[in-house]
């Protein structure tokens, strides 16, 4: 691999491939959102049929109501047939070029791809997202690994760790 994209890629030895690194990220977003929010689960076998009918029961035996969302046109009639209300959610065909995002929004984007890539390469710093000995604990607090290639970027870096670490 390092021969295909360089040395910061020797440190991607025996850690999980990039689907199962996004499944890492969504199986620690979905706890975090189930500890964060009142939320149902729905246990149901998989396809359209199972589904609907899912939630269709849901809704007959809850004080609550399910709405399916979905960008498939089929599923939405299947759904909207058997009572369930269901919206279509339409997925952009084109992204731009450009975005605006908040600080927070920037360095989440910037966890999820060191994750999905295993390493990024900006300017100045390395960000690591997967490492040789990263381990179940360092997945639970999404840790990073920053490798830091100038020394005026290191001391700030150093200051806002602290910072972070006195905070959290």
């Amino acid at each position: 691999m390092t021969d295909a994209f360089g040395e910061e890629f020797n440190r991607l030895d025996n850690q999980p491939a990039g689907s199962n690194r996004e499944g890492f990220l969504g199986l620690y977003e979905y706890r975090r959102l189930r500890t964060d929010r009142t939320v149902d689960i729905i246990d149901c076998d998989t396809g359209d049929d199972a589904i609907v009918a899912a939630y269709h029961k849901f809704n007959q035996n809850s004080r609550k109501q399910a709405v399916l969302l979905s960008n498939d046109y089929g599923f939405i009639d299947r759904s909207n047939d058997t009572g369930v209300p269901a919206q279509h959610v339409k997925y952009p065909v084109d992204i731009p070029r450009t975005a605006t995002g908040s600080w927070t929004q920037a360095a989440e984007l910037l966890h999820y791809l060191a994750i999905l890539f295993g390493v990024i390469q900006l300017p100045k710093v390395t960000v690591y997202g997967v490492w040789n000995g990263k381990d179940g604990r360092h997945w639970q607090h999404e840790r990073l690994d920053i490798d830091c290639r100038s020394p005026k970027i290191e001391p700030q870096l150093e200051r806002d760790l602290v910072i972070l670490n006195a905070t959290s």
